[in-house]
């Protein structure tokens, strides 16, 4: 099943053409919080099953400037991680692969260099 444009962003990855969307508590996010992010992967032109990324995050400190939790470089290290665990975009019949919150902090996609100038949508 593929996602909507509206609301998702488009990322290349192997040649891949996907669409990904995030979503995460802003009123929470913004005030320091920690808070569950689920961020969704999928082809953007075959459909199929859906990478599914569920984790919390947030800040590490009070001190520490705020950022969106997330950005393309992210979603690029998921979606390795997610071949890697066996999802197969754009095939049909496949089940959803979900990575929790274990497979997400194994991808390392808190790093500084990761941090995103922009908002995520």
């Amino acid at each position: 099943m593929g996602l909507p444009k509206a609301g998702s962003r488009l990322i290349v990855i192997e040649g891949r053409r996907l669409r990904w969307r995030i979503r995460y508590d802003r009123m929470h996010w913004s005030e320091g919080w920690l808070t569950p992010v689920r961020v969704v992967v999928a082809d953007a032109t075959a459909g199929g099953p859906r990478l599914v990324a569920e984790f919390v995050g947030g800040r590490r400190s009070a001190n520490e400037q705020l950022r969106v939790p997330f950005a393309p470089r992210c979603v690029r290290r998921l979606v390795e991680a997610g071949l890697a665990a066996g999802w197969q975009p754009g095939v049909a019949g496949q089940p959803d692969v979900h990575l929790g919150q274990a497979e997400v902090e194994a991808c390392d996609i808190g790093s500084d260099s990761d941090a995103a100038s922009a908002p995520a949508s």
